[in-house]
Formats: C-alpha cells, sequence, structure tokens
C-alpha cells in the first residue's frame, strides 16, 4: 500500500532528528511547499562549527547533559531547535503556504518563529505529550491555532 505524503513527510523528519547529537531528545524537521516539494530540513544541535561540540554526544558539552541546569530548561542552551535549523535554511517564498513536519511537540519559542514564518499548517509526527510536558503542548498548540495555523497529529512508523 502506498504511503501518504504526510507520511513521507513524517518519516523523512524522524530521519533527520537522527542527525541530532541530543542525547536526550533527538528531534527532526522538514519544511515542505505549498506544491508539496521539500524546502528545507533540519534537526537539533549546536552551532556547525561551535568548537566546544567535540564529541557527538552532547553530554560532553550540553549544559543539560554536562549537569550544568536542571533537565527540561532552555536556559543557555547552546543548540538551536531543529524548527528553527528549519526556518534559517529556507526562504520565506519557498515555504509560503506549506507544512512544517515537527518529531516533537514544539516549544513556545519555536511556536513564535513557525506562527510568523509563512507556513500554513504543523504537522506533530509520533509526538508523546506526557513526554514533551515540559514544552507545554497545550500552550503552543493554541498560540499556533490563534495565529492561524492548522496542527495535526500524524502517525509515523518508524
Amino acid at each position: 500500500m502506498r504511503q501518504t505524503w504526510a507520511q513521507t513527510w513524517g518519516q523523512l523528519a524522524l530521519a533527520m532528528a537522527q542527525r541530532s547529537r541530543c542525547d536526550r531528545a533527538k528531534i527532526g524537521a522538514v519544511i515542505v511547499s505549498a506544491k508539496n516539494f521539500v524546502v528545507a530540513s533540519g534537526y537539533n544541535g549546536p552551532p556547525a562549527d561551535w568548537k566546544y561540540a567535540s564529541t557527538d554526544h552532547c553530554e560532553d558539552w550540553c549544559r543539560v547533559g554536562a549537569g550544568k541546569s536542571p533537565p527540561g530548561t532552555y536556559t543557555d542552551c547552546p543548540s538551536n531547535h531543529a524548527e528553527i535549523n528549519a526556518l534559517m535554511h529556507s526562504s520565506r517564498i519557498d515555504r509560503e503556504g506549506g507544512s512544517i513536519y515537527v518529531t516533537g511537540s514544539v516549544c513556545y519559542i519555536c511556536a513564535k518563529a513557525i506562527a510568523n514564518s509563512g507556513l500554513e499548517s504543523v504537522m506533530l509526527v509520533n509526538v508523546d505529550e506526557e513526554a514533551d510536558a515540559h514544552r507545554n503542548p497545550e500552550k503552543t498548540r493554541a498560540l499556533l491555532e490563534d495565529s492561524g495555523l492548522r496542527v495535526f497529529d500524524v502517525v509515523v512508523a518508524g
């Protein structure tokens, strides 16, 4: 049976998540145009040439993994989230009216960026709201919907 576009893009977002160096939450994102073509992708991680990220395991340099701040906080995190990385690598013209597929609940900061991005929908791939409770998924979903975006849950076989 042929899979849907949502399943296809969701699987691509799951694959992008595997590029993440985060040992706690590997998140991937894929932006798809209104015409159903990939515009950009991203995953959570530090700046590409950041000299302190000398290993592929964030426990060596991350403020959470190294015990520098409590788990579930974003204070002084050196990494960008997958959604921000995908938005930074795309043009508004290319993503206008499109969708972003994300493999976790969107945090409030990313929700604000997505709300101003020109995208029309947010596809939450295999989200575990209990595990993502620190991101306050109800609050971020409300912000996205109140900003005119459609938010969908997508279940994809990993």
